[in-house]
């Protein structure tokens, strides 16, 4: 029993000695797993001033966070910034670091340039970015004393100003007469504006509205566009062939004007017989007309006189419609004094059984 509680307080105080002696160890060694092991790596680089830059800022490529400031210490004439970034982005040797503000009044924040193209060197862990590739941006305040110092400068005295004599005076002597009608011309160029305004505030009103149509449609107008390229890359594709369809093209129009060169006597005439056939067709339009509304009753006809069996044709021929029914017949019944019923109906049967022979000859025997 005592030699059980005398192992468990060895026990605690072996766990308590190991646990006191890491806590004593120094931060370098206990960061040494997350320096080596892990998905981070360090960057340093110089810069001739880094204001507004802190600790805890972003550092980007393209915009794109992929770490952020450890730390920044000033080092007499230059400033050291301290970057941690993720392993994983691959960032060219000679790169260069940029501050930038992404708005006016702002936190500045470090950006990573050019992005990493697949080709070349990178940039390893503890990277150094000497002075000469770092850029820090030009400050509001520096702006304004550089227009100060201008103003200051163009101020002059009261009377002449600094420029005065080598700009105003070349300028204006002897050149009274040209400014003033320039300055006369400008004033009827704005009497013309003045006195056109409506037109043109309809002008700009119209092309508002021209504006809010396209921005409507943009997606039309940017599917139109692409179509358009499409086209024009279609035909720089089929640019060869386009070319010798045109030659053959050209080919073609040259040998049709040789041929119509050589024979042109020839055309001339074909054409003077071709006016006058479609004369004639006008002239007799009437009767073409007819004969083409009979023609397909005509064939129709043949067609059903056919017999197809016997290789025959059924033709029935009415002798009294298109031989005796005439002036002739009414002259002949006249001069032979026939009464028949047949001079005045026109009819064969009508003559009687003998067809009228009878009374002809009698009439032939006996003239009157």
């Amino acid at each position: 029993m005592k030699l059980r509680l005398i192992a468990k307080l060895a026990a605690i105080c072996v766990v308590a000695t190991v646990g006191s002696g890491c806590s004593l160890l120094p931060a370098s060694l206990t960061a040494l797993p997350e320096e080596y092991l892990g998905n981070r790596m360090r960057i340093t680089a110089d810069f001739d001033n880094v204001a507004g830059l802190y600790a805890g800022n972003e550092v980007s490529v393209l915009g794109v966070p992929i770490g952020d400031v450890e730390s920044v210490t000033a080092k007499g004439s230059y400033v050291q910034v301290v970057m941690s970034v993720d392993r994983g982005v691959k960032i060219p040797a000679d790169a260069i670091a940029a501050l930038v503000n992404p708005q006016l009044i702002t936190n500045r924040h470090v950006e990573l340039a050019p992005a990493y193209t697949g080709d070349g060197p990178t940039l390893g862990d503890n990277a150094y970015i000497p002075k000469e590739r770092t850029r820090v941006p030009v400050e509001l305040d520096r702006i304004l004393a550089n227009f100060d110092q201008l103003g200051a400068a163009l101020k002059g005295d009261n009377q002449t100003g600094p420029m005065a004599s080598r700009v105003l005076f070349p300028l204006l002597n002897g050149n009274g007469d040209r400014l003033r009608g320039t300055l006369d011309a400008l004033s009827s160029a704005f009497e013309v504006t003045f006195a056109n305004k409506d037109q043109i505030s309809n002008t700009i009103i119209k092309l508002n509205d021209v504006t809010q149509v396209i921005a409507s449609n943009d997606q039309t107008v940017r599917d139109f566009s692409g179509r358009l390229t499409d086209l024009v890359n279609l035909m720089g594709e089929q640019a060869p062939g386009l070319q010798a369809v045109l030659r053959q093209l050209d080919d073609f129009v040259t040998n049709t004007a040789t041929l119509v060169g050589d024979n042109r006597d020839q055309l001339a005439g074909a054409l003077t017989r071709f006016v006058a056939i479609t004369s004639q067709m006008r002239t007799n339009a009437r009767g073409l007309t007819e004969i083409v509304d009979v023609a397909p009753l005509l064939f129709q006809n043949i067609s059903n006189a056919t017999s197809r069996e016997h290789q025959a044709l059924r033709l029935h021929g009415l002798l009294d419609k298109s031989v005796l029914d005439s002036e002739v017949l009414s002259t002949f019944c006249q001069r032979l004094l026939i009464r028949s019923d047949g001079c005045r109906t026109g009819r064969v049967e009508d003559f009687g059984p003998d067809f009228g022979l009878t009374a002809a000859l009698l009439g032939i025997a006996n003239p009157q």
